[in-house]
């Protein structure tokens, strides 16, 4: 059948056996119609994950270009056959493996796949509990990868020594534009890494940091954002435990700067009424176009 371009069992309800998936991997060696194949959901052995590998790493039968493996408790064991088979891959451009056990040492084997990947453009390894080791491994790989655009890396186990090894990778990374480290346990340290980030790394444009513990680093990203001279299509820092006087402290820094940013959320942070209105005077003149206040104590004053 040559007008079938996707694939996913699981839209159907549809539950696949370690059986099943062997012989999906094989017939999709001779089809080169589909080239969306989604098995999120579906357990994926080693034996499984091998046969998907071999099929994928041959360039001239796959034409698979989206490949979607969300929760599909895939370890380390069933990545590395997986992320071989990519790094020679030359038509997959969008990895998604979100919700999966992945740990450090599959970290590693992807990392090892993005330093060989030519073709890649959006990795999406959120919820994989990678921790620091991982994130160094990573690092590694961003500073010679030259196509990758999007790295979701939301909900893993950076903390604030992944954070730091992440940034430093991407000190000379120009490709990526769209970078997401939310709800990684990151703190102070791990957030002047981020501010230095944002110095030196004027590509990135859409920045995702919520979630995690940045209160006493965020003047220090908002002064690393007000020297950029470019706009940003997003940066938030949403849960981050930001207080009123850290606020005023922002608002301080961005006042007579122009804050060059679309997009800037400040979602469920403990800000008041005087940081509130400190910021708003602040960011009034500036190019913002979306200002994300939910759940923080905005009263009839600020408003």
């Amino acid at each position: 059948n040559d007008t079938i371009t996707v694939f996913n069992p699981s839209a159907l309800n549809l539950r696949c056996s370690e059986s099943d998936l062997v012989d999906i991997a094989t017939e999709l060696q001779y089809n080169r119609s589909i080239t969306s194949l989604n098995l999120s959901h579906n357990p994926i052995s080693v034996e499984a994950a091998t046969a998907l590998g071999k099929t994928l790493g041959d360039r001239n039968r796959c034409g698979v270009q989206h490949l979607k493996l969300n929760s599909c408790q895939l370890n380390a064991a069933c990545i590395q056959p997986l992320a071989e088979a990519l790094a020679k891959n030359g038509q997959i451009e969008v990895l998604d493996i979100g919700t999966n056990p992945v740990r450090d040492d599959g970290a590693v084997h992807l990392a090892r796949m993005l330093e060989s990947n030519t073709v890649l453009r959006t990795a999406d390894f959120g919820e994989c509990k990678i921790g620091p080791s991982g994130a160094a491994a990573l690092a590694g790989a961003l500073s010679v990868n030259r196509r990758l655009g999007t790295l979701i890396l939301r909900n893993n186990k950076l903390r604030e020594s992944g954070a730091v090894a992440l940034c430093r990778g991407m000190q000379s990374n120009h490709s990526v534009v769209v970078l997401d480290i939310s709800g990684n346990s990151i703190n102070r340290e791990g957030g002047m890494a981020l501010s230095e980030l944002l110095k030196t790394n004027k590509h990135l444009e859409s920045i995702n940091f919520g979630k995690n513990f940045l209160s006493d680093s965020i003047p220090y990203i908002a002064s690393a954002m007000c020297h950029r001279g470019k706009t940003a299509r997003l940066l938030d820092l949403s849960s981050n435990r930001i207080t009123n006087e850290t606020c005023k402290t922002m608002a301080q820094i961005l006042e007579g700067h122009k804050f060059s940013i679309a997009c800037f959320s400040v979602e469920n942070n403990s800000i008041c009424d005087d940081g509130l209105v400190a910021m708003f005077h602040a960011l009034k003149g500036t190019g913002l176009q979306f200002l994300d206040l939910s759940e923080v104590n905005l009263s009839p004053i600020s408003g």
